[in-house]
Order: structure tokens, then sequence, then C-alpha cells
């Protein structure tokens, strides 16, 4: 709720039901989620880059807000329109920068497993540069047409995060920019600090 940016949805109120239950109010989107649009095979990469500029753009007011998504996928980025503007949605899993000792279990794993970042995996926080993973993923999906690890079981996609060697990205309707392929493998890099400082910089 304390985020206010055209590229993410927005929640007008929130408190408890007379019973004690929770509610929040939350802005009605009719659109189609990038899972969807990916269903049908890669974008083009303009469309695709049209997308990701957006999506960018929330991520980088998120983090500068105080709020890591933590859980940025197909699933949760949804296209509106002739226009195609992007509404980041579903923070559910999304901290507060600097709360997971008060909030969070490390034990316990978030994440879309298609998207998450190694680090994740190995029981660090979510914070900036793990959204920025999720992001180049993302990227890397829309461009080629599936994410650049599928495992025949979630146990095997997430290994393949850790270890397997990230693939250039390849878009079926010809040959990417070279900028446009070393911007997708440096928000790859299995080692946070060899990512970009920031989503900023990504832009």
């Amino acid at each position: 709720a304390r985020l206010r940016h055209p590229n993410i949805v927005d929640v007008f109120d929130f408190g408890y039901l007379p019973d004690g239950r929770p509610y929040f109010v939350m802005e009605l989107l009719d659109g189609t989620s990038v899972a969807d649009l990916v269903g049908d095979g890669a974008l083009a990469p303009q469309r695709a880059l049209q997308i990701a500029m957006q999506l960018g753009d929330a991520l980088a007011a998120a983090h500068d807000g105080g709020v890591i998504h933590a859980d940025v996928s197909a699933n949760n980025v949804i296209v509106i329109g002739t226009e195609e503007s992007v509404k980041l949605v579903d923070f559910g899993l999304s901290e507060l920068s600097g709360a997971r000792d008060q909030f969070s279990n490390t034990d316990f794993i978030v994440g879309t497993p298609s998207y998450v970042a190694p680090e994740i995996l190995r029981g660090l926080p979510a914070d900036e540069l793990s959204d920025q993973y999720s992001f180049g993923v993302l990227l890397f999906e829309m461009l080629h047409g599936e994410p650049p690890f599928v495992g025949d079981s979630v146990a095997q996609t997430c290994w393949m995060h850790l270890e397997s060697p990230t693939p250039a990205v390849t878009s079926p309707y010809g040959s990417l920019p070279a900028e446009l392929v070393a911007l997708v493998a440096r928000c790859l890099q299995k080692t946070p600090a060899a990512r970009y400082p920031d989503m900023r910089a990504v832009l």
C-alpha cells in the first residue's frame, strides 16, 4: 500500500471486518498475464522490451520504496489494453527491505521455481538483486519462448539455477543485439555481485 506507481497494482484501503478478518481493497485489472502471452510462443523482441521496460521501472520504484517483490514471474505481470500497459501484481511474498529477521522464516524458500535466484535456494534473504535475477529470467522467457532452466521436476529446475551454465538468450524472430544478450546474461549471473548494482542500472 505504500507504493504508488503506474506499473504497480494499487492497494486503496485495508483494515479489519467486524468479525476480525483482515481485508484489502485492490485495483481491478482487466488484462492478460505474460504467462498467457508467452504460452503462444516467444514475443517479438520490441514487444518484449516494451513490457520489460515497464516492469523494470515498477521494480525500481518498489525497491526505492523499500519493498522487495520476491516473486517476479510471468503470472505476476499483467498486460492491459492495446497500448500494453504493464502492472506488477501479487505482492503476497514481498518483504520490506531489512525486515527479514523480524518477519521471515529463512528455512522457508519462497518464489516460483522457474524464476527463483540461486542465493534464495541457498537460504539467503530476498533482496533487490534476487528480484533482478527473476526479471532476467522473465525477459529471457519473453524473448526465447521459455525460461532458461526447465527441469523435469521442481528439484531439477532448482538444481539447474544453482549449477547449470546459463544459456545465451536467442529469439525465433532472428538474431538479437549483442547488448541485449549481454544484459540478460548479466541479470542472470549466479553470483549477485556480478549482476547490475540495481534496477536503475538495468534500465
